[in-house]
């Protein structure tokens, strides 16, 4: 887990959200993403603390909004999500990553297709801070749904979470730029 790459996302985003799921566990949330950031990191509480540990300046910090206590392991605040990794009344889906990936307006748009049919749309940008993580033979994606039955991305390096991410909405401005793209890919598609 890279920290320049949650700092990265937090500039990005003007967001970040402590989250304390236990005694030492951190997560750090980044808009619509949050990323177990313990075990390389103290426990975090304050701007201070946040804008030394993310290594960002007083003038890059006065433009993010800090989130406290912004949730438990089974409960994350704004994003209502649970990051329980054992829970047992939790529903989870198998999901299989579509090869391929749009990057509209700078933003990376990644699919995920469920067991049964249904396709989310996720920035994989909130991957970024797990790179390393990646290269592992356990790290896979899967997907859960909360309360109010909408889904989420569950990021597992084996038995443990390492990230949770929300899915993307995406707007007709994105459609209609995808679109013209594909128009054009289709003008310099070889004919066989």
């Amino acid at each position: 887990m890279k920290i320049s790459k949650i700092a990265k996302l937090v500039k990005k985003t003007g967001c970040v959200q402590l989250i304390r799921v236990d005694a030492d566990k951190v997560y750090l949330g980044a808009g619509g993403a949050a990323v177990y950031a313990t075990g390389r990191l103290p426990l975090i509480s304050g701007r201070d603390q946040a804008q030394i540990i993310l290594d960002l300046t007083r003038e890059q910090m006065e433009k993010v909004d800090v989130v406290e206590d912004a949730g438990t392991i089974t409960h994350i605040g704004l994003m209502d999500i649970n990051m329980k990794a054992d829970d047992k009344e939790v529903v989870e889906w198998e999901v299989q990553r579509i090869e391929a990936a749009a990057i509209v307006d700078g933003r990376v748009v990644d699919l995920l297709e469920l067991e049964d049919g249904e396709i989310l749309s996720f920035n994989s940008d909130f991957l970024m801070p797990l790179k390393e993580e990646q290269q592992s033979p356990y790290f896979k994606l899967r997907v859960r749904e909360n309360d109010e039955h909408k889904k989420y991305i569950v990021v597992y390096d084996g038995l443990f979470i390492m990230a949770a991410i929300m899915p993307t909405v995406l707007t007709d401005d994105y459609f209609k730029k995808l679109d013209k793209f594909l128009q054009a890919v289709d003008k310099i598609r070889p004919q066989n």
